[in-house]
């Protein structure tokens, strides 16, 4: 029987497995600033408060997370 060669491993991006679920696409991380708008809007300090966790708070995917909000940015001074 012949063997084949293992599969080639690509590094997946990290993944983000916090309670709170912290952005790691442009879509999610756009959605979760629109979610802090909401709650500034309304007085709801508990709601911004999570949010900015979700934006802020410590994460095993931060750079992945860094890259939505950047690429978030980018797309928000452009339009």
């Amino acid at each position: 029987m012949k063997s084949e060669p293992p599969a080639t491993i690509t590094p997946s991006a990290p993944v983000c497995h916090c309670v709170f679920a912290h952005p790691t696409t442009v879509e999610a991380a756009a959605e979760v600033l629109e979610r802090v708008d909401d709650a500034l809007r309304v007085n709801d300090a508990r709601g911004v408060y999570v949010h900015l966790i979700r934006l802020f708070g410590p994460c095993p995917a931060a750079t992945a997370r860094a890259q939505a909000l950047a690429d978030v940015q980018g797309l928000m001074s452009k339009g």
